[in-house]
């Protein structure tokens, strides 16, 4: 399927890049939705929406990013903080950032684009 093959390459794309990946295709009980990656890059926790296209397709992977789904990230990546285990009596969140890759199937090629910081957390 290409879309899973598209994460299996942006997960590769991660890694190499130095992230730490902690998850793949996370959801939460009570939540309707999944986290593609989870990966950590540096002190920051990055929750990563992986969009796969062919050439055949008329949108960019990027398109349907659209502010309900925005939301429906931004609901999952709080689950999954509020599921962090506490350090002591305290707990600091991290910081959190929306990145978004984009991988493209071309002819056998696949092709990668990482944009960071997509849209705010809160």
């Amino acid at each position: 399927m290409l879309g899973n093959r598209g994460e299996q390459e942006a997960y590769r794309f991660l890694r190499r890049a130095g992230y730490t990946v902690v998850a793949r295709q996370w959801r939460a009980p009570n939540l309707n939705g999944e986290l593609d990656l989870i990966a950590w890059h540096g002190e920051t926790l990055c929750f990563v929406e992986v969009k796969t296209r062919s050439t055949g397709d008329r949108y960019a992977p990027g398109y349907r990013m659209n502010p309900r789904k925005c939301e429906v990230l931004r609901r999952m990546a709080r689950a999954y903080v509020q599921g962090l285990p506490w350090h002591g009596d305290t707990f600091t969140p991290p910081l959190v950032r929306f990145d978004l890759v984009s991988v493209l199937h071309q002819e056998g090629t696949w092709t990668v684009d990482h944009l960071q910081n997509v849209f705010p957390a809160a």
